[in-house]
């Protein structure tokens, strides 16, 4: 994704997009600001303006609020600790916290990182901290694994026992990035070239094998077999990696196109020698498919 996007391709933003847009706008922005102006960014010890955004604009919010900063945690009894040079609560400050908490976060995470998480968890005298290989931040969202850790700790918090979840089986190279797929997901009608195409090439191979015609059969049979090793990659890319379909395709699409360029060369071939609609059709279809695939899908 990276990549695509250094090269402009900035579709691929758009399931991000959909899928946070209206998060960005569900909570109230003064309660927002009034944890973040006291818990957090009191405490940031970065002097440089940071890349993220989201940092830069609440610091711009607490400067201009002037917030007093979070002091020590609160005892059973109402008096608060002592706090510690930097700010934090000296020992015995995060006693008063019995409730058990689930700590988590992603191999990749660059807001709540492993590194301040984990200590965060071990902090809490009730809290159990797991981090999720392969993910970054918001791990609920990329892990079916993680939403059902997430459920089983809220369902029943003393018993629950986190379990390993795997990463996911995707890596650097095994992606072709393109919009096209999270397009079709949202409106299915755009996949129709790639459903006439299939059925249009099953037609050419079942009535050119009847007909003894070579050429025409192989065509239609190279389509036929291009759309199942497509659709094989595809399925087998969600089933590892349920969020990937939303960026791209699995790379070997690129090298499975040749096939579908070998049957439009053996359907025009054929025509050459039937030039009857059936062939003429099949001919056209194949050559729109291309152009649709190469120009939009790929």
């Amino acid at each position: 994704m990276v990549g695509a996007l250094a090269e402009g391709r900035d579709e691929v933003l758009r399931p991000l997009a959909d899928a946070v847009g209206e998060g960005l706008t569900s909570h109230e922005f003064g309660l927002y600001h009034a944890v973040q102006c006291q818990d957090e960014v009191p405490f940031n010890t970065f002097s440089q303006a940071s890349r993220l955004f989201t940092v830069n604009a609440d610091k711009a919010v607490c400067d201009a609020w002037r917030l007093p900063k979070t002091g020590a945690a609160a005892t059973d009894s109402g008096a608060a600790d002592s706090s510690t040079a930097d700010g934090g609560a000296a020992d015995g400050g995060v006693s008063a916290v019995k409730a058990p908490a689930y700590v988590l976060a992603g191999q990749y995470d660059p807001t709540t990182p492993p590194r301040t998480a984990g200590p965060a968890a071990e902090a809490l005298p009730a809290a159990r901290f797991q981090q999720f290989p392969g993910l970054s931040h918001a791990v609920f969202l990329a892990s079916a694994c993680a939403r059902r850790e997430i459920a089983g700790f809220v369902g029943d918090p003393a018993r629950h026992a986190p379990a390993p979840c795997p990463a996911p089986e995707l890596r650097p190279g095994g992606l072709h990035v393109t919009g096209a797929p999270y397009r079709i997901s949202q409106s299915p009608w755009l996949a129709a070239p790639l459903a006439l195409y299939a059925l249009a090439a099953l037609i050419q191979l079942v009535t050119a094998a009847l007909r003894g015609r070579a050429p025409a059969a192989f065509g239609g049979l190279a389509g036929v077999a291009f759309t199942g090793v497509v659709a094989q990659a595809v399925l087998g890319l969600a089933s590892r990696n349920e969020t990937a379909l939303a960026v791209g395709l699995p790379d070997l699409v690129v090298p499975y196109s040749s096939i579908a360029v070998v049957s439009a060369i053996l359907s025009a071939a054929a025509l050459y020698h039937d030039r009857r609609w059936p062939q003429i059709a099949a001919t056209v279809i194949s050559g729109g498919f291309l152009v649709w695939w190469f120009t939009w899908v790929l």
